[in-house]
């Protein structure tokens, strides 16, 4: 509980007219309880809100609003406001533990995830604040449940963990990392997306870099020697760990890798994994580099989350990758992958309302590095799902419908045909739903497992699933 003349003196806002206690913060004025201070992104919600039990209101300079049941804090910086009063009131969390951040384009929530696992292989007590694991739909919630996330983990006895870092998050649109101190950073692979909300790739970079505003002085930063952020760090004081120079890959075999770092020579036995998988596993053995001990055996000790470079087998050496790529450095390294391993098979599709210019490009990857292409649905959310497919199709020239192209609107037709269309030695990559449960339309959404119902089709077509 904090007064709330605390949490204004915390975000630099005016004294409030009447000081109460608060008890709790909440964005959402639905499910706000008695006592709560209420963050109204929306005004149309304040009332609703305090109808619930909000015991004051947060809200934004400009908002009209002069006078309420309850006090009212105006911000005119809303969204930075929201992240200060948040730390503040659970007594800044992640000052207390050792928190890395994980941002990039590909690879966030596993290499988030291979991080947690190492920590814990090194004895600390760990937490991980992930895509999917916090009953969030944000990858990075609103800074109410993180802070709250981050004080609970410290409650729990935790002391080191990872936080994977979107640019929403970072942006100075959402704030929701702004008052996030980190101990270290891991950039995965970058490439091209989210342009429909930032400007300009150029945006895109720089905020991702920002993140380097969170981390303490000299914390480590953790990236590979191919990164295109490379240029953009030289004139921040960081502790670069480049994967490919600071810690280097003397020897490989299959799962055998020998490295060589500060401290010398290490061994670690990764699992059986594609090539982008263990990219974002030795991010992670960097992060803990000088913590492990000179042979490690890490192939019980690393677990990929659900719906990234998943395999299931089939009979007569068919099998089926599910995977969450979704834009087109992601679609080309796992096309790459699997491209020697009998035909390729590819089931993808786009995102409505996102980066329209990133779907031509896809288009051209699936279409360069494929057998068979499927085209369908993904998360149509307001956009017409044969508009997105077209979109695709502009960079889609060598392909012939009815032959190797084929447009299916509805994914668990497309699917099941892909599926159908297997021969022994086949591998079907199922593209950009990965882990999720949904399937968004405008304001609505249906039930959707991937696994699920590939499983169900597969049955259905007797192809013996192993």
């Amino acid at each position: 509980m904090k007064l709330l003349s605390e949490l204004a003196r915390s975000a630099g806002l005016p004294a409030p007219e009447k000081d109460i206690p608060v008890t709790g913060i909440s964005m959402d004025s639905r499910t706000i309880t008695s006592g709560e201070l209420f963050c109204a992104l929306h005004e149309a919600h304040i009332f609703q809100a305090i109808s619930r039990g909000a015991a004051a209101v947060l809200t934004s300079q400009d908002s009209g609003l002069s006078h309420a049941a309850v006090p009212l804090l105006p911000s005119d910086d809303l969204r930075r406001s929201i992240s200060s009063v948040c730390s503040a009131f659970y007594d800044h969390p992640s000052h207390r533990l050792i928190t890395y951040g994980v941002t990039g384009t590909n690879g966030k929530t596993s290499t988030a995830a291979y991080l947690y696992q190492l920590l814990k292989f090194c004895s600390h007590k760990s937490f991980l604040i992930s895509g999917g694991r916090t009953g969030s739909s944000l990858s990075t919630p609103e800074a109410p449940q993180l802070h709250q996330l981050l004080n609970r983990c410290l409650l729990e006895g935790a002391t080191h963990g990872a936080v994977e870092i979107t640019s929403h998050a970072l942006s100075n649109r959402n704030c929701r990392t702004a008052d996030l101190r980190l101990s270290g950073v891991i950039f995965t692979s970058m490439g091209r997306d989210h342009l429909d909300f930032h400007p300009t790739l150029e945006d895109y970079y720089r905020v991702k870099c920002s993140i380097l505003n969170l981390a303490a002085k000299h914390a480590p930063v953790i990236l590979s020697t191919t990164s295109p952020l490379l240029p953009l760090l030289k004139n921040h004081e960081t502790d670069l760990r480049l994967l490919g120079r600071d810690i280097c890959i003397n020897r490989s075999n299959d799962t055998m890798f020998e490295l060589t770092g500060p401290g010398g020579l290490k061994t670690v036995k990764l699992p059986r994994s594609p090539g982008y998988l263990q990219e974002n596993m030795l991010l992670a053995v960097t992060a803990v580099w000088d913590e492990l001990p000179v042979y490690s055996d890490l192939s019980e000790v690393l677990f990929t989350p659900p719906g990234r470079g998943e395999v299931l087998k089939l009979r007569d050496e068919r099998q089926v990758i599910i995977d969450y790529a979704h834009n087109p450095e992601a679609i080309e390294r796992v096309m790459m992958e699997y491209r020697d391993e009998g035909r390729l098979i590819v089931l993808s599709g786009a995102a409505g309302n996102r980066d329209q210019g990133k779907r031509p490009i896809m288009g051209e990857k699936l279409d360069s590095w494929s057998d068979l292409l499927f085209l369908t649905e993904e998360d149509p959310f307001g956009e017409d799902p044969m508009q997105i497919i077209r979109d695709i199709l502009e960079g889609v020239s060598r392909k012939v419908p009815g032959k190797t192209l084929f447009i299916h609107p509805r994914r668990e037709t497309a699917i099941g045909h892909a599926l159908s269309s297997m021969e022994p030695g086949d591998t079907l990559l199922l593209l950009g739903k990965g882990h999720e449960r949904t399937i968004r339309y405008g304001t609505t959404s249906r039930w959707w497992d991937e696994k699920e119902v590939l499983l169900h089709l597969a049955r259905i077509l007797d192809l013996g699933i192993g």
